[in-house]
């Protein structure tokens, strides 16, 4: 059952592979979803656990709407400091990847940001959220606050790289570009 979070997860970045879909169905096992619901409530800051009822719900073929409001009111349920952090993540995946509500999904993002500025979900989150120039001074933004969290050199490297580029193509500043790589 340990699994059942990465399967979600992996299941909703590539929602259209079958194989990940058996993967997820394979580490749900017999759970129902009634009896998902139940692990859920009993254990509000288990991402473990709010994984299992959203996986068991989109088996069991829940409408998107459904399973928007139930990732929704596991978020409200979770705890509001770092024990919650994993629930606010599913929420905030479920509301982007399954329902398309960006503007929804973004409080979510912003609780784990705060927590974990590098989080490769984060980053995508964003770099969708801000896209077209209008964004980009915020995308920028949440680059460069990654940049600092971040601990591998190499992926250090690359955020700088990016924040480089978007400063020169999309903001059309060569000097901000430049500034980066200082």
């Amino acid at each position: 059952m340990a699994d059942v979070r990465i399967r979600l997860l992996d299941y909703l970045r590539a929602a259209a592979d079958p194989e990940l879909r058996r993967a997820l169905v394979e580490a749900l096992g017999a759970i129902d979803v009634a009896a998902a619901r139940t692990l859920a409530r009993d254990d509000p800051a288990s991402g473990i656990a709010v994984a299992t009822m959203l996986g068991a719900m989109h088996i069991a073929e829940a409408t998107t709407a459904e399973m928007m409001d139930a990732a929704k009111l596991a978020a409200t349920r979770a705890p509001r400091d770092d024990a919650g952090n994993e629930v606010a993540l599913l929420a905030g995946v479920i509301l982007w990847r399954l329902g398309g509500d960006l503007q929804a999904a973004e409080p979510y993002f912003r609780r784990m940001r705060r927590a974990d500025p590098g989080h490769p979900d984060v980053l995508a989150f964003y770099r969708e959220l801000f896209v077209g120039e209008s964004g980009a001074a915020q995308l920028v933004q949440v680059l460069i606050q990654a940049r600092r969290a971040v601990k591998d050199a190499e992926e250090r490297f690359k955020l700088a790289q990016e924040v480089a580029e978007l400063a020169e193509h999309r903001q059309g500043s060569v000097d901000r570009a430049i500034e980066t790589w200082r």
